[in-house]
């Protein structure tokens, strides 16, 4: 990858209260001496560490990202952001803007997981109500952690991606 930045725009949720609505996470990178992820878009304590949870996992399979410096932005910005649900699609977003996964139908699919440093996709709250709001907003499927997959598969109608590990999905 050469010093231009490099834009990838993927598609989670965000629970208020029983509400679940769509956050825009937009991952913009290019090349630096060291490594820095910037996370905007209120991020709680949980989600800004997730970049040290992403960064490992990105190492620990394998990928030699190299140093980088990368804002992620998770929209809308007047919405607090909650849990560690945004590990998965952050760093989706990240291994694509690196080239090591296509980025083109990305946010044809809403993506949700915790990572564990090794890469494994950790269990998350509120699958049924994530599956139902890919549906209702015309999404393909869902890439969710696999031991969430029986939940998510009691509704009908959206393709389901059961994760093990943050490889499986690269």
């Amino acid at each position: 990858m050469n010093n231009q930045c490099t834009c990838t725009q993927l598609c989670s949720v965000a629970f208020l209260g029983l509400e679940v609505i769509s956050v825009d996470i937009e991952v913009d990178l290019s090349r630096a001496d060291k490594t820095q992820l910037t996370l905007v878009g209120l991020p709680d304590t949980a989600v800004k560490e997730s970049k040290e949870r992403v960064w490992a996992a990105i190492k620990n399979c394998g990928f030699k990202p190299g140093p980088i410096r990368s804002t992620i932005n998770l929209a809308p910005g007047n919405l607090r952001k909650e849990g560690a649900i945004y590990d998965l699609p952050i760093a989706l977003g990240l291994l694509g803007c690196l080239n090591h996964l296509p980025t083109t139908h990305l946010d044809d699919y809403l993506i949700a997981g915790e990572l564990g440093l090794s890469g494994e996709v950790r269990p998350i709250n509120g699958v049924i109500a994530i599956a139902i709001h890919a549906k209702k907003h015309g999404k393909k499927g869902i890439l969710i952690p696999a031991i969430n997959a029986p939940e998510a598969a009691m509704v009908e109608g959206i393709d389901i991606y059961p994760l093990h590990h943050l490889k499986e999905a690269v």
